[in-house]
């Protein structure tokens, strides 16, 4: 059965039947499904399909220490050495993480860092690959009295686009932080 959505429709809730994904739509139609995976995905005309995962968790990472010395200005990439969620691999070439084909989209990425620091410190989200309209990086200092800093930051990522998470300090010592990310797409 098919809904034409071009009318007005109220709805309280929908259900949709999991199973195998249709074929593809005819020009100016996308279908919207459900398949035996639970999750809700789409298909363009043009027969590409797209898992929908606005607002959910993509990514979710953690590191439990790792040293960080003393650097020249720049900050050090937090390497992930646990992955609790990261069903789309956006992680696969950790320490930098990439937007994966078919996921380009808004963003809202969410980092912590926690080390016992003294003086300059902060941590970042740097894009590693042209991402139009970012800046160099997205930089938050750490407070020194809460040995820690958390940074969220809301943006547009193309596919293959990739970043990364780091941290710096001016301690003159090897430090150890611990961190972890997440990430949720909002839209496409």
């Amino acid at each position: 059965m098919a809904i034409d959505f071009r009318r007005t429709l109220s709805l309280g809730q929908a259900l949709l039947r999991q199973g195998a994904a249709p074929s593809t739509p005819a020009a100016g139609l996308t279908a919207l499904y459900a398949k035996s995976d639970g999750r809700i995905y789409q298909k363009t005309p043009d027969g590409v399909e797209l898992e929908v995962v606005a607002g959910r968790v993509v990514f979710h990472l953690t590191r439990g220490s790792q040293g960080i010395t003393t650097g020249g200005g720049g900050s050090t990439a937090i390497t992930w050495g646990t992955v609790i969620e990261d069903p789309y691999s956006f992680a696969s070439a950790n320490p930098v993480l990439t937007i994966p084909t078919g996921y380009a989209g808004t963003y809202v990425i969410t980092a912590r860092a926690a080390a016992p620091v003294a003086g300059r410190s902060f941590i970042e989200i740097t894009p590693t690959s042209t991402v139009t309209g970012a800046p160099a990086q997205w930089r938050v200092p750490m407070d020194p009295a809460e040995d820690q800093a958390i940074i969220t930051i809301v943006t547009r990522f193309a596919d293959g686009d990739t970043f990364s998470f780091g941290a710096f300090h001016s301690t003159g010592s090897t430090q150890n932080f611990a961190a972890w990310i997440y990430g949720a797409r909002l839209g496409p």
